[in-house]
Order: C-alpha cells, then sequence, then structure tokens
C-alpha cells in the first residue's frame, strides 16, 4: 500500500506566477499542491460587429498617433475584445502566518510592459528560496517578514505612493512630461529599473 505523502506548500492560483511558484518549489524538493478556482476563456470576450470593428479601429488608431506617434502601421480587422479593467494598486500586506502572496495576488498594474507579472515572476523566485530555507534548511520565519515588508516598500514606489520621480536637465521634453505614466510600462526593477531611467533621464528618489 502506498502512503500519500502530505503537502508542504499549496499554491492557491494557475496563472503564470502561481505555475512558475509551483515549478520552483517542485524543483526545490518542496512537496506542492497546485488549485485553481476555474479554468476557461474569459467571460467578457465580444466578437466585433462590422460598425463595431470600424470604431474600434478608428479608436485605436487614434490611441497610437497620440502615444506612440513614431508608430508607422496600421490597425487591421478586429475579430474580437474583451473588456478588462486594470486599477493600479498594492495588498496591505504580502501575507503573513502561513499565507504569502506574490504576483496579481498582491499588486496590480496596467498591462503595457506587464509589470505586474514580471515582478511575480521574481517575487516568486524569492518567495521559494525562502520557503526552502524554512522548511529544508531551518530557515527563520522572519525571512517571509522581510520578503513581505521589501516587496510591499518596492510597490509603494512603483505606483508612485512613495517618492518622486524627477528629470534631469537633459531629459527629453517628451519624457518629462510622460514620466508618471512611463513609470507602470517598464518591466522590471530594482537595478535594472534605475539602468533603464539612467537612459531616458529619470531618477526615483
Amino acid at each position: 500500500m502506498f502512503r500519500e505523502e502530505s503537502t508542504e506548500v499549496l499554491v492557491a492560483g494557475a496563472g503564470p506566477v502561481g505555475m512558475i511558484t509551483a515549478i520552483l518549489l517542485a524543483e526545490s524538493g518542496i512537496r506542492v499542491k497546485v488549485v485553481d478556482k476555474e479554468s476557461g476563456t474569459a467571460t467578457h470576450s465580444y466578437s466585433c460587429a462590422p460598425e463595431a470593428d470600424s470604431q474600434m479601429r478608428r479608436h485605436v488608431q487614434e490611441l497610437l498617433k497620440e502615444r506612440a506617434p513614431w508608430f508607422e502601421g496600421t490597425i487591421g480587422e478586429i475579430v474580437w475584445s474583451a473588456e478588462v479593467q486594470f486599477e493600479p494598486g498594492v495588498s496591505r500586506q504580502f501575507g503573513q502566518g502561513r499565507c504569502w502572496l506574490a504576483g496579481d495576488a498582491a499588486h496590480q498594474t496596467g498591462p503595457v510592459g506587464m509589470q505586474s507579472m514580471n515582478l511575480g515572476l521574481r517575487e516568486a523566485a524569492e518567495l521559494v528560496a525562502n520557503m526552502k530555507k524554512i522548511l529544508h534548511e531551518q530557515g527563520s520565519p522572519n525571512l517571509l517578514n522581510a520578503y513581505a515588508s521589501n516587496r510591499r516598500e518596492e510597490w509603494l514606489h512603483l505606483l508612485g505612493t512613495k517618492g518622486e520621480l524627477k528629470p534631469s536637465v537633459q531629459t527629453n521634453p517628451w519624457i518629462r512630461e510622460r514620466g508618471a505614466r512611463i513609470l507602470p510600462c517598464l518591466p522590471t526593477s530594482g537595478e535594472h529599473l534605475r539602468q533603464l531611467f539612467d537612459q531616458i533621464g529619470l531618477d526615483l528618489r
């Protein structure tokens, strides 16, 4: 008779960050189980009628002209659309006790740059490294508290709640005017974010 081994970590959510977390946990020798509320396609996807397609294409073309004047392409047929709202925000806590957050469960930004997901993947790696130390290497549970504090502090800066984005004298006027809108479009953080800012003449203090 086989005895089923107990699960050490339960991952709730089978999105990109959840699945990467589960894979990293398994690779670290940690017994993991993934649960997800449901599977399937988005519930608010719509096929476009001809008149709606024409109107949407004009709208997208106008947005591109305003926000990406260097783009010279045109918009072809739009066969479906999805209505999605992105409300920038961060959780008051990244976890406590036996429950810890990473990715969109803890924060959200707009889809441009995939900042929330990209940073979520990094959070997953850090979270797994800490769990491995705690579960298999007698590490202190305080490692998770430090993770939660550091990641939330980082997101307060990224969302503009803390700190100030400062242009330099040499900053391009287009970037100077749109600096606050550029920040959530950059798919990185930490030292890599500072390097990108150096290239475009911005500084986050």
